[in-house]
């Protein structure tokens, strides 16, 4: 081979990225009639869900439509950018029953059940290298401008979901507004948010690198992003965009000076995209996994009978090497202990490897 022709390692890397492209998640909370699914369509550049053209029955108009969840996969293909392999998990009905009591623990239960899925593979001791990773890296919560703020409901979803998900408050319906009250609304649910301890996602500003300080406090300056999409497409000035048309004139979804759309796409598929997987990974659900710990084994039925079935197995091995003393042993944290018995369960997976690689070794030879 030609040396020239060699790629380096770096550009190997960043071939394989490529093919394979990125997984990323995200979650849309709102309720109905927030725009949410032209936004999507905005968002994805394609048409993803088609416009609710849906007659209401008026027999039926008194039922409450209950809480669903909904996952839709997107490929997010762009000239001369990585490809994203886009999930998105929908929560159709959220906000629209009688009685929405019920609705934060649905979806809280949701995304438990995805840590829960996680965690039970971790202790796993042989891995599915097909291991589908459920958990959402960002929520959009879409919030209604009504120029009084936060409802009571989205302070309650708002601060369960904080503590799960990376949650970026989002007003709708950015069109709608004049700039006083789109002003006013960010102002007031800003200040909703800060008086109720709601933990939004921090566009944490690194002092250290100079070309991105501007950028980040401008981000966090500009909470809640104020957007809008569209079913509509138009060429204005040989570029393809979506459009809201209206008597006054032509409102252009990605153009910055009318709503927050662009930065917002820029934040989920460029600058803060792996940043927002990192903080799921590493905070978000690392506080998740240590407070199952702290407060006992996993409540997710399928994690609590595996780690019985390994802490039996244990068990007897300790037994058969460690005989019980008939006088009193010392007292034994019990997550230092689950911790010990996770390290021995490690320790017995990496011994089962070599023996494997030593017999497929010996069966070549």
């Amino acid at each position: 081979m030609d040396s020239s022709t060699i790629r380096s390692p770096e550009e190997i890397r960043r071939l394989k990225i490529f093919k394979k492209g990125i997984d990323f998640t995200i979650l849309i909370v709102g309720e109905e009639g927030l725009g949410k699914s032209s936004f999507i369509n905005s968002l994805c550049q394609k048409q993803v869900l088609l416009k609710e053209t849906e007659n209401v029955n008026p027999s039926n108009s008194h039922l409450n439509p209950g809480l669903k969840i909904d996952k839709i996969h997107v490929n997010i293909v762009e000239e001369n950018s990585t490809p994203i392999s886009l999930d998105l998990i929908l929560t159709p009905g959220f906000g629209d029953n009688i009685d929405n009591s019920f609705v934060t623990n649905r979806i809280v239960e949701y995304l438990e059940a995805q840590f829960d899925a996680v965690l039970s593979e971790e202790y796993k001791i042989q891995r599915n290298s097909h291991f589908k990773d459920g958990r959402p890296h960002v929520c959009l919560y879409f919030i209604r401008p009504t120029s009084k703020g936060l409802r009571e409901l989205d302070i309650q979803i708002m601060k369960e979901l904080s503590t799960r998900v990376n949650v970026i408050p989002v007003i709708s319906k950015a069109d709608s507004l004049t700039s006083e009250e789109l002003i006013l609304n960010k102002a007031l649910i800003l200040q909703d948010i800060k008086s109720n301890n709601i933990k939004v996602y921090d566009f944490a500003v690194d002092e250290t690198d100079f070309e991105t300080i501007d950028e980040f406090n401008f981000l966090k300056q500009n909470l809640p992003f104020a957007v809008s999409g569209s079913y509509e497409k138009k060429t204005i000035n040989g570029n393809v965009c979506h459009v809201r048309e209206y008597p006054w004139g032509t409102f252009k979804v990605e153009d910055v000076e009318h709503n927050d759309f662009t930065h917002l796409r820029n934040v989920l598929f460029g600058s803060h995209l792996q940043e927002l997987k990192e903080s799921t990974g590493s905070k978000i659900y690392e506080f998740y996994r240590r407070s199952k710990l702290v407060n006992g084994i996993p409540t997710s039925p399928i994690v609590k009978t595996r780690l019985n079935d390994y802490e039996s197995t244990i068990n007897s091995k300790l037994s058969l090497t460690h005989p019980a003393k008939p006088e009193a042993e010392e007292y034994v944290d019990p997550v230092e202990e689950l911790l010990r018995k996770k390290m021995m369960i490690e320790s017995y997976a990496n011994e089962i490897k070599m023996l494997e690689a030593k017999i497929r070794q010996a069966s070549l030879s």
